[in-house]
C-alpha cells in the first residue's frame, strides 16, 4: 500500500488518506503500521522515496528537480536535505562519485556504484 501511494508522485499524501485506503481510523493505523514496520507510516514513505531517487541517480541522467518530483517531493530544496541527511551526500555528489566509478571501472553493476557512491542503505531500504 505505501508502495503504491510512493510510486504516484503525489507530494501531498497524508496518514489519514494511507488510513482510509484501508478503512481504518488513523489513530488505529499508525499503531499497527509502527508495530509491523518499526517506523511510522510517513517516515517508511520518506525512506522508499529516497530509495527510488538513489536508484534514479545511478541508472538515469534525470535531472536532480526532475527526480525530487518524480519522487514525490514538492521542493527541490527539501529533497536535498533529506537526501542529505539520509545519505551524507548530495544527489549531485552522489551523482558525481557514479560518474567517477563508472569511468575507472565501466564493468561495474549498478549495487556495487549504489556502494561505492556513498549511499549507506539501511535495512529499510533493502528490498
Amino acid at each position: 500500500m505505501i508502495v503504491e501511494f510512493s510510486s504516484g508522485g503525489s507530494a501531498r499524501v497524508t496518514e489519514a488518506a494511507l488510513a482510509a485506503s484501508v478503512n481504518l481510523s488513523l489513530f488505529r493505523f499508525a499503531h499497527l503500521f509502527r508495530q509491523q514496520t518499526g517506523m511510522a507510516p510517513l517516515q517508511m514513505l520518506k525512506a522508499i522515496r529516497l530509495r527510488n531517487a538513489a536508484r534514479l541517480l545511478i541508472e538515469t541522467r534525470l535531472s536532480v528537480k526532475e527526480i525530487a518530483w518524480q519522487v514525490g517531493f514538492r521542493t527541490c530544496a527539501g529533497f536535498v536535505r533529506a537526501f542529505k541527511k539520509t545519505f551524507g551526500v548530495t544527489p549531485s555528489e552522489c551523482r558525481r562519485k557514479r560518474l567517477q566509478l563508472e569511468s575507472a571501472a565501466p564493468s561495474g553493476g549498478a549495487k556495487s556504484l549504489t556502494a561505492g557512491a556513498g549511499l549507506a542503505l539501511g535495512r529499510e531500504f533493502e528490498e
